[in-house]
């Protein structure tokens, strides 16, 4: 017969005598832990393929990258910008999720040149998120982990993308700059500067951690397993994981961004891509100003380390025009309609204005467009599925424009 009180009598026996296994066992588990945290994780981050390393915490996807021998890379060339730096396109479109494929013009830098080649670009970025921000914020975090540490790179290439940058610039400083901030100080270089740090450096999420992390900073492998199981668990039946399936669609072609490719006439999309045309003078000084502050933002964060702007030329900069007028993308809502013959000019300009930023920076300054000219003369250097961007042989073209700057 079931005796209550004497089988509770003898519960406080029971687990004492458990107590030491119970014990010895969450010791083994933490131990475990460590181990894998500490010691074994740091050693397979740099083999991560893709799918499973953007888990990481954003700065510790840099180590991930496969254009570097080993986890750290030596004596590196460290790309900065926005989607371009990423190297987007259809190349990393077609990529394998569970492969360590490289992809852009790190990969092509990187078999050019031999050397260890790692990009902190980001899509959508403008000079003060993509040169100023990001590599702040990566550095700081990163810097205080105990086995993710960067050491400082030994070439900063800087990518200025002619079709949207400065786009990117006007809208932060209207949205970010302008309600707050005093109009008449700024080209104040100092004033700017504390605006730059207070509204982009510091609210960077690479930033922000630094400082506020402790020693969960260091608990890389942790976070990133609890977003693996946050992932299997929205991926339950029932359970919706937010994310839309997206049908790749050719661009259509339109008779108005007409190109000449050899003795062939083809077709850019409509709304292509093109060098700012609907800026104003003022705009353009404005959006300029900030890419020569965010490059000596740089330039005093890497104070070691040679320094390059490099001009991108936009897609309809990179071929010849077959067409009276061009469709452009406009980011203001303003007209979208332009003489062909007014991107040739408005490239140059922009471009002299980006090299004397660079150079007024201390920077140096390399010009992709006749590379990627010369080899648009031949074929579509950008995607079809992806046409604002660069294709394989496009990011072939921008680093051989960058390969003798290194």
């Amino acid at each position: 017969m079931y005796d209550k009180p004497a089988v509770m009598a003898t519960l406080p026996a029971r687990f004492k005598a458990l107590a030491p296994k119970a014990g010895l066992s969450l010791a083994a588990l933490l131990l475990l832990y460590a181990a894998v945290e500490f010691a074994l994780f740091p050693a397979a981050v740099a083999f991560l393929p893709h799918g499973l390393a953007w888990r990481l915490d954003a700065p510790v996807q840099v180590l991930c990258q496969s254009t570097k021998r080993g986890l750290r890379p030596r004596d590196y060339v460290l790309i900065l910008g926005d989607s371009y730096a990423v190297g987007l396109g259809d190349e990393a479109r077609n990529a394998s999720r569970w492969t360590r494929a490289a992809f852009g013009s790190q990969a092509h830098l990187r078999a050019l040149t031999g050397r260890d080649v790692v990009s902190m670009g980001y899509g959508g970025a403008g000079s003060m998120g993509g040169l100023a921000a990001e590599p702040a914020g990566t550095f700081a975090f990163l810097g205080r982990t105990l086995f993710y540490r960067l050491a400082e790179p030994g070439v900063v290439l800087a990518y200025f993308y002619e079709g949207n940058e400065l786009d990117d610039n006007i809208t932060d400083l209207r949205e970010s700059y302008d309600p707050r901030y005093d109009q008449g100080r700024l080209y104040d270089p100092s004033y700017f500067r504390r605006f730059m740090l207070a509204e982009f450096v510091e609210r960077h999420d690479g930033s922000r951690a630094a400082l506020r992390g402790g020693f969960g900073r260091n608990l890389v492998f942790w976070r990133f397993g609890m977003t693996l199981l946050r992932s299997a668990w929205r991926r339950l039946p029932g359970a919706a994981d937010g994310r839309t399936s997206e049908a790749a669609e050719v661009p259509a072609a339109e008779p108005v961004n007409r190109v000449l490719l050899g003795q062939t006439e083809s077709f850019l999309p409509e709304a292509s891509q093109g060098p700012s045309l609907e800026l104003t003078d003022d705009e353009l000084r404005r959006g300029v100003w900030v890419l020569e502050q965010s490059l000596g933002f740089l330039r005093s964060r890497f104070p070691g380390a040679r320094v390059l702007a490099v001009y991108i030329p936009s897609p309809l900069s990179c071929y010849e025009l077959a067409s009276p007028e061009v469709s452009v993308e406009t980011y203001h809502d303003r007209a979208s309609r332009y003489p062909a013959a007014a991107v040739r000019r408005r490239s140059d300009l922009i471009a002299a204005r980006a090299r004397e930023a660079a150079l007024r920076a201390g920077c140096g300054f390399v010009d992709a467009r006749p590379s990627l000219r010369a080899e648009a003369r031949r074929r579509f250097i950008h995607g079809v599925y992806d046409a604002p961007h660069l294709n394989a042989a496009g990011y072939r073209a921008l680093a051989e424009a960058i390969a003798p700057a290194l």
